[in-house]
């Protein structure tokens, strides 16, 4: 299995395991540290266990926008096939400083193991410009993390404090798994276990991760609402369905 190259990291790609329940995420990453007014900011699009560099074969998203300080840019036509296998691109560019939340409506991923659909929506935050933006507002998304700590400009070592909305309504006790896709070196784990983090909100839908190495840190919130969906075989088997938030840390430089 090769190494899978992108704009922003080299992934350690392992073998895969028939391990059930394994963390699936859709990644939606951008060229780091910050975007730039006036240049065009890449995104990377991609699905699959980022903490192992595996990437599984995924479907054209069906929505991809980006909501500017002005409006809301809509991405979905300029998807285009990346240059590694299983990852798309789209970029846009930025005409003025301030936030810019890009969103990535994933098709529903059937996981055999699991015997479930897997429906996503993911978020990403890039700013332009040195002064904050509204990055604690939400957006709208049925399941969405809205960051409680800034979402960017972030040092390793930093922790993240995010709450999820259901619906619009914080979520408690809902299950949030952590992952990191680490920059540049392999992550050597002491199991399979460590893969993946799981931790539960509060009453109030609040979680807090501390985030002690740098590079991009994805955030899943999963939640079950009942639906279902008809399975390859034509049978109805039920709908994961998953708020996801990326945000980068950067490394701490010493002169």
């Amino acid at each position: 299995m090769k190494l899978i190259k992108s704009v922003f990291a080299v992934f350690t790609v392992c073998a895969l395991l028939a391990l059930p329940a394994q963390a699936h995420f859709l990644e939606i990453v951008g060229t780091p540290p910050a975007a730039e007014k006036g240049k065009p900011y890449a995104l990377t699009l991609a699905f699959g266990h980022p903490n192992k560099g595996t990437l599984l074969k995924m479907d054209a998203p069906t929505k991809v926008e980006v909501i500017t300080p002005s409006g809301t840019q809509d991405l979905t036509k300029e998807v285009a096939k990346g240059k590694e296998d299983n990852t798309m691109n789209v970029s846009f560019t930025p005409d003025a400083d301030g936030d810019y939340v890009i969103v990535v409506e994933g098709a529903p991923y059937y996981e055999k193991d699991e015997n479930q659909f897997i429906a996503q929506t993911a978020k990403m935050i890039a700013h332009v410009g040195a002064e904050e933006g509204d990055w604690n507002k939400p957006v709208g998304l049925p399941v969405e993390i809205v960051p409680l700590s800034r979402p960017y400009a972030l040092l390793e070592g930093s922790s993240f404090t995010g709450q999820v909305l259901v619906d619009g309504k914080p979520a408690p006790n809902t299950k949030v798994e952590v992952t990191l896709a680490k920059c540049c070196d392999p992550i050597v784990l002491p199991s399979t276990l460590h893969d993946t983090q799981t931790i539960f909100t509060d009453a109030n839908g609040v979680f807090t991760v501390a985030m002690l190495l740098s590079g991009w840190w994805g955030f899943a919130a999963i939640t079950e609402p009942g639906k279902t969906m008809k399975s390859p075989d034509g049978k109805d088997v039920p709908v994961e369905t998953d708020g996801v938030l990326w945000v980068y840390t950067d490394l701490m430089k010493m002169k």
